[in-house]
């Protein structure tokens, strides 16, 4: 591994995040705006934020649009529920996925799971934490072959408005969900296709 590259492995209770932005906090060496108590973590590494870094999705080189004052910044978008860690690489010598000035932060996606039998697989998650009464779930069932790696998955995050130390309340109710589906096919020894 290079000096300049780090990665964050992400556990199964890291998946149940709401907000893919907020695990970055894991590394010191990114930190981020919060455009609330509990969702929009903009990350800023080194001081570079928004358009200056590059936010990379399996690969694919995501939208760094937002809203004009960013209350839903792209690492907000990412579902976690098949990203397998987060590689962030400081500085713009890392220019295999484009130009990113302060650098770029990779979510890379579990390797499909190709079995000789035909089964069935899947993972329930759920944690609840006191103080805001935030219930977080997630949840992942999926069929699997030889030669493909089908699923559904999805994750629902509630809370409600917390105390900070002091006893004052802070404003941070929320709702948020995602559902979605994945297909992963072997078309031949070396050619994968994935929706």
């Amino acid at each position: 591994m290079r000096k300049k590259t780090k990665k964050i492995l992400i556990s199964d209770q890291e998946r149940l995040h709401h907000d893919a932005g907020a695990i970055l906090g894991l590394d010191p060496v990114v930190s981020g705006i919060r455009k609330s108590s509990s969702f929009g973590f903009d990350p800023v590494m080194r001081g570079f934020k928004y358009d200056q870094l590059n936010i990379v999705v399996n690969g694919l080189q995501s939208a760094n649009a937002a809203c004009p004052n960013r209350m839903d910044p792209p690492t907000s978008q990412v579902a976690l529920n098949r990203i397998r860690e987060v590689e962030i690489l400081k500085g713009p010598h890392a220019l295999r996925y484009g130009i990113g000035l302060g650098g770029t932060i990779n979510y890379i996606q579990e390797a499909p799971n190709f079995t000789s039998f035909p089964g069935i697989y899947g993972r329930i998650s759920s944690m609840f934490e006191t103080n805001g009464d935030v219930w977080r779930n997630d949840a992942r069932v999926g069929f699997q072959g030889s030669k493909y790696d089908i699923g559904i998955l999805g994750s629902y995050s509630a809370g409600n408005d917390y105390l900070d130390g002091d006893g004052n309340p802070i404003p941070a109710n929320f709702k948020r969900g995602t559902i979605g589906l994945y297909a992963d096919f072997l078309a031949t020894q070396k050619d994968l296709v994935q929706f």
